[in-house]
């Protein structure tokens, strides 16, 4: 099975199907998705930046981290990336198999962050060059958020991971 950072590497493109519900802004300041039911805080400094064609989100804040040159000028992008567009070998995944996919990360360390009793399950991962966390909430049920590797990066999936809420009936686990 492909390596999530692999697919994160976000080298390739992501399609999506012409049917795929966009995650984009929902309200001032959260984005989600209606059809899978989330939604989730646009962290402090950060705003909505664009909907990829893709059916993703990308969000951007000016970078906090000084270089040899002083301050680094170029933005930070944070993508929202569908789980079952981006990993669709696991889209119809069981639960069980899903977090054994993430336990067993082979080039990442990948840690599961949500308590038992909950319908989301959390993971982070982290590898020399991206953070990420993965929230699911059923088979296809999903998101992904990930940008280059850094503090800034951790404090904003810490604060999406507070954050995120899911609809009424949204949980699809069985």
């Amino acid at each position: 099975m492909t390596s999530v950072f692999k697919i994160l590497g976000l080298g390739g493109v992501l399609l999506a199907s012409p049917l795929a519900h966009p995650i984009s802004r929902v309200g001032n300041a959260r984005i989600g998705d209606t059809a899978s039911g989330f939604s989730a805080p646009i962290p402090r400094g950060f705003a909505f930046a664009r909907e990829t064609p893709s059916k993703n989100a990308e969000l951007i804040a000016p970078r906090m981290s000084y270089g040899a040159g002083g301050m680094n000028n170029f933005p930070l992008l944070l993508s929202a990336l569908d789980f079952g567009r981006t990993i669709p070998e696991l889209a119809a995944s069981s639960r069980q198999e899903i977090q054994k996919f993430f336990v067993s990360g082979e080039e990442t360390t990948w840690t599961k962050i949500s308590e038992e009793g909950f319908c989301v399950d959390v993971f982070t991962g982290h590898s020399e060059t991206r953070d990420t966390l993965v929230a699911v909430w059923g088979s296809s049920k999903g998101v992904i958020f990930s940008a280059e590797a850094g503090l800034q990066t951790r404090w904003a999936l810490r604060e999406i991971f507070d954050g995120i809420e899911l609809d009424e009936g949204a949980c699809g686990w069985n």
